[in-house]
């Protein structure tokens, strides 16, 4: 699990010691960091982020205390403030809520933004760009996913589902809007539970298996993602064999 951050100088610390007298980003900044990472939720539960994340990842960051670069995070940050307003201004609108329910014998936990009972319509918010947007457009995109097992095992009264898109590369009038409203399919209920029992059984045998055993995650983006993205890199055993290659 993530238990610190690290310091621009390569020092790893705890999140007790964020923000120091001299923070790499303002305190504030830290802060809501800080506290969005330390959000307690059963240990006992797959989360749908973990669900429709990169299995071994997901697996890694379980099983090992990791720290995390802050500046990678920032782009998080503007989704939890999202989620504050949506939390302080919500009228009549179910936001933000930690739901919990069980499939076959898995718990599953998460926490859809905005459930709209008048219109039984659910939302998610995403801070994202244009490239997000055109992959919106392939089968089975995570996004999409997420939007459907919210709706399978929290909200099954739900007819509408959509995606709110919070675009960083909005380019004004005649461009990319700022914000771009998307509706999602909703999947069938054999589509979702077949996708739901494969990626748990996976997930299982994952956790079971040695660490170096573990395969490669699916998206690697030529590694580009496993080297500068990715935060649990230092147990992977796939990046481990890689860099080995390279001495």
């Amino acid at each position: 699990m993530k238990i610190g951050y690290i310091c621009p100088s390569g020092k790893k610390v705890s999140f007790s010691q964020c923000p120091c007298k001299n923070p790499c980003l303002p305190a504030p900044v830290m802060r809501a960091l800080k506290q969005a990472a330390s959000e307690e939720v059963d240990k006992e539960c797959w989360r749908v982020s973990e669900i429709i994340g990169q299995p071994t990842q997901v697996i890694l960051r379980n099983k090992f205390d990791y720290y995390a670069l802050p500046s990678a995070e920032v782009v998080m940050l503007w989704g939890t403030m999202i989620h504050v307003l949506l939390e302080k201004y919500a009228d009549g609108e179910i936001a933000e809520e930690r739901k919990k329910a069980t499939f076959k014998k898995w718990c599953i936990t998460g926490k859809p933004d905005i459930y709209i009972p008048s219109q039984k319509k659910l939302i998610d918010y995403k801070f994202t760009n244009s490239f997000t947007l055109k992959e919106l457009q392939k089968e089975n995109h995570p996004y999409c996913l997420q939007l459907n097992l919210y709706r399978y095992l929290f909200y099954p009264e739900a007819e509408q589902l959509e995606l709110v898109l919070f675009m960083r590369d909005a380019s004004g009038v005649g461009g990319i809007r700022p914000v771009e409203s998307v509706p999602v399919s909703i999947m069938t209920k054999k589509d979702i539970t077949s996708f739901l029992t494969h990626a748990l059984e996976n997930l299982e045998v994952l956790n079971l298996m040695p660490v170096s055993d573990l395969p490669p995650c699916p998206e690697r983006w030529n590694n580009k993602r496993c080297l500068y993205y990715c935060d649990v890199k230092d147990f992977c055993p796939y990046i481990a064999k890689q860099l080995q290659g390279e001495k």
